[in-house]
């Protein structure tokens, strides 16, 4: 299970439905904070299609073969899917991983 952050408030949690694969498909098993979930994310899978970058660029290739990353399951536990524009980010453990110890801005 993934934990959808907002720095280090829990928005929901989700499960990959296919997470040895790049596939988006994702599905909420709760929600922590709905109204922030309903006016800036809509949808985990969408978030996710949005958030993740073309796997197919050379220079994104390039990387995952260097990290080792050859599914989403692993993109996220890598990179938390951490942007420089937002604050939004995902964990697998809200109570081990901090914002202060993800965030590009510390």
């Amino acid at each position: 299970m993934f934990y959808l952050m907002n720095k280090d408030s829990v928005i929901c949690s989700f499960d990959l439905l296919k997470p040895s694969s790049w596939s988006v498909d994702a599905e909420v098993v709760s929600y922590v904070d709905s109204a922030y979930f309903k006016r800036h994310v809509h949808s985990v899978s969408l978030w996710l299609r949005n958030r993740i970058p073309d796997i197919h660029r050379p220079v994104v290739r390039g990387l995952k073969a260097a990290l080792g990353i050859r599914s989403l399951y692993e993109l996220i536990s890598v990179t938390h899917l951490i942007s420089m524009s937002d604050t939004l980010w995902v964990t697998e453990s809200p109570l081990i991983d901090k914002w202060e110890k993800i965030s590009p801005y510390t």
